[in-house]
């Protein structure tokens, strides 16, 4: 049950993200399930963002979770929507922020998750999408409250 209720707790802390950003500026940013796939062309016509490439590591009662948050922008020519919305997910997700870990039940936070790295990969593109990924390691003790 654990696995679910961190990853669960991940698309929810990057919803809660998306919604400040959507309310601070003009991005129009939606929830986006990257492991899902799909083609490309069908993909919506705006600011996609989501949870991707989630890894959870489990060592004499540390646990190391590692996962990217993809952004992909569409039609942002100059990279200045995206650059912004990179300054909001570091705001979000920069080294030493905490993640709330979430009561399956009640959806209350009960415990937290710590960020120990956060790192901006390099920015791929297509024809019609630019896309770019921020990789964070999240750690938590078992003796942690």
């Amino acid at each position: 049950m654990i696995i679910s209720r961190i990853y669960k707790s991940l698309v929810r802390h990057v919803s809660d993200m998306i919604e400040e950003l959507n309310a601070s500026g003009a991005f129009g940013i939606t929830y986006h399930v990257w492991e899902a796939r799909g083609e490309e062309d069908k993909l919506p016509k705006n600011i996609l963002l989501g949870v991707d490439g989630f890894n959870f590591h489990e060592n004499s009662g540390l646990w190391i979770v590692r996962f990217s948050i993809s952004l992909s922008s569409y039609q942002d020519t100059l990279l200045l929507r995206e650059a912004e919305i990179l300054d909001g997910i570091h705001a979000w997700f920069g080294e030493k922020q905490r993640v709330p870990l979430r009561d399956p039940e009640t959806g209350d936070e009960d415990n937290q998750l710590v960020v120990t790295d956060f790192e901006i990969a390099p920015m791929a593109q297509t024809m019609l999408r630019n896309y770019r990924t921020a990789s964070i390691e999240l750690k938590r003790t078992a003796n942690d409250g």
